[in-house]
C-alpha cells in the first residue's frame, strides 16, 4: 500500500492555516538577494512505499500533517514559510531560494508546533512515546531543495517509533511435561525508551516505562503490552534505544503446568522505522519464575540464556531484523 501526500505551496486552502514569516529587507550592502514567490509541490513518501515488511494501515495512517519550509539567515534556519492540516494536503507560500523542507506527521498538539521559528527550535522538540496509539505514529522527514518559481520536491516521513513482533511460540519441553498446560499467556515489553527528540537525539530528561511495573499508565500501555494470538502472534512498538546498560527486552509470559515463567530476550539497540521480528519462538525449558501480576520483581525480568542465537539482518519493510537464527529463537 502506498500513500502520497501532496503540498501544493501558493495561497491558503481550506482545513489548512498557514503563515509566513515577514520578508526580511534588502539594503545595498546586502549580499543576500532578495527572494521571489515560489510555488512548491512536495509529495511525501509514507513508510508503507519504501518497506517490504508488511504494514497494516493504521501504521502508516495521516491524521494531521505540519509542514515547514526553512532558509538559511547569520542567525541560522529561520522559518519562511509554515502550514497545518488535518487532510491529506496542505497549501501554502514559500520563497525562492534553498530551502529546507521538513514535514511532521501525527504530532502532539501540545508542543507547539505552530510558533517554532527556527529549524534548531522544530529538531529539539520532544515527541514521547505516549503520544502514539496504534491508530497514530508519529511520523519526521525533510530534505533540502533550491527552489525556483515553480517546483517539485518528494519527502521520505519515517515512523519514530519501532516494532517487535513474535509471530510463533512452539513448545518443546522434555517429555515430563507431557499432557501438562503449555500455552502463552502474554507478550511485553520492559526498560521501554519513552521519548525522543524530532532531531533524533536523547532528550536531557529521558523518560522510561516498564522498568518496574508492567502497565504504566498512558496511551502507551497499548503499545508494550499484548494479549497472545494463537494466529497473528503478538506485535509491541517502543521508542527507540541505544542505552548499554538499560536494553529493551521483549518478554513472553507462558504457562506449564500450573506455572507461569517469563522468558526476556534483549534487544541489543532499537532503531526508528524498524521492526525486530522472531518468527518462532522455541520454548526447551522453564524460564523465570513469574508472580503473574504486573509489578517486575526480581529475576523476573533476568534475560534468558539463548541458544544458538545470531543475529540476521536484512533490510526490509520497517527496516526489518530477524532476531535469532533466520529468525528462529531457540531458549
Amino acid at each position: 500500500m502506498k500513500k502520497t501526500l501532496v503540498f501544493a505551496v501558493m495561497a491558503a486552502a481550506a482545513l489548512s492555516c498557514s503563515k509566513e514569516m515577514p520578508k526580511p529587507s534588502v539594503s545595498l550592502e546586502s549580499s543576500v538577494p532578495a527572494s521571489e514567490p515560489a510555488q512548491l509541490t512536495v509529495s511525501i513518501n509514507s513508510p508503507t512505499s519504501k518497506a517490504t515488511t508488511i504494514d497494516t494501515e493504521n501504521e502508516s495512517k495521516v491524521s494531521t500533517l505540519d509542514v515547514f519550509v526553512f532558509k538559511s539567515d547569520v542567525s541560522g534556519m529561520i522559518l519562511d514559510a509554515y502550514g497545518s492540516s488535518t487532510s491529506s494536503s496542505i497549501t501554502l507560500s514559500a520563497t525562492t531560494g534553498s530551502r529546507r523542507i521538513w514535514a511532521i506527521v501525527n504530532a502532539d498538539s501540545g508542543l507547539g508546533l505552530s510558533a517554532v521559528t527556527t529549524e534548531a527550535e522544530l529538531i529539539a522538540k520532544v515527541s514521547s512515546l505516549a503520544n502514539n496509539t496504534l491508530s497514530k505514529f508519529v511520523m519526521t522527514g525533510n530534505t533540502t531543495s533550491n527552489l525556483s518559481s515553480v517546483n517539485s520536491v518528494m519527502v521520505d516521513v519515517n515512523r519514530i517509533a519501532a516494532r517487535v513482533k513474535v509471530k510463533k511460540v512452539t513448545f518443546a519441553l522434555p517429555e515430563a511435561f507431557n499432557g501438562k498446560t503449555q500455552s502463552v499467556v502474554r507478550v511485553y515489553l520492559t526498560n521501554v525508551a519513552g521519548n525522543l527528540t524530532f532531531g533524533g537525539s536523547v532528550p536531557a530528561s529521558p523518560q522510561w516505562f516498564a522498568t518496574t511495573t508492567l502497565l504504566e499508565s498512558g496511551g502507551q500501555r497499548d503499545l508494550i503490552l499484548n494479549t497472545w494470538n494463537a494466529t497473528n502472534g503478538a506485535t509491541l512498538y517502543c521508542y527507540p534505544n541505544s542505552n548499554a546498560s538499560t536494553k529493551t527486552k521483549v518478554v513472553t509470559e507462558v504457562m506449564i503446568d500450573t506455572k507461569k515463567y517469563t522468558y526476556p530476550i534483549e534487544i541489543p539497540s532499537i532503531a526508528a522505522n524498524t521492526s525486530y521480528e522472531i518468527n518462532e519462538l522455541v520454548i526447551t525449558r522453564p524460564g523465570n519464575p513469574s508472580n503473574g501480576n504486573n509489578t517486575i520483581d526480581d529475576g523476573e525480568n533476568d534475560t534468558i540464556t539463548v541458544k544458538d542465537v545470531n543475529f540476521s539482518i536484512s533490510v526490509k519493510d520497517w527496516n526489518l531484523i530477524l532476531l535469532g537464527s533466520d529468525g528462529t529463537v531457540t531458549i
